[in-house]
């Protein structure tokens, strides 16, 4: 065998290698759990521009938990967008990994949405 057919198969490799990881450094999965006051509500998540999730959400009175879901991350930062078309109301948000990877959405007495972002998964 030549002696250059070698590194040269070593190098195809690594270069093969290199172009299947992600090219990023951000978290591989967000949790996203839809807590508190939701009444078969239709929700649309949007994850940096791209539809992740549109359905019915509502919340289990013995738990606060009305429905969770998991968004497949795109970049360093997550850029959220939350719509309830019945009421007009929208949550967007830009989201540091580096501050939590689950997310709790809330709807407020005023049909307002909230957030929290924490490390850890939420009990329920």
């Amino acid at each position: 065998m030549k002696k250059w057919v070698l590194p040269l198969v070593a190098s195809l490799g690594f270069i093969s290698g290199c172009a299947s990881q992600p090219n990023r450094s951000g978290p591989d999965v967000w949790h996203v759990d839809f807590q508190y006051a939701f009444d078969h509500e239709r929700v649309i998540v949007s994850s940096d521009g791209v539809q992740a999730f549109a359905g019915s959400v509502t919340t289990n009175d013995s738990t606060g938990l009305a429905k969770s879901i998991a968004i497949r991350n795109r970049g360093d930062f997550l850029h959220l967008r939350i719509e309830v078309p019945a009421t007009g109301v929208t949550l967007e948000k830009t989201l540091d990994p580096q501050q939590g990877l689950f997310l709790a959405i809330k709807k407020q007495f005023d049909g307002e949405l909230s957030l929290e972002q924490q490390a850890a998964h939420f009990s329920y």
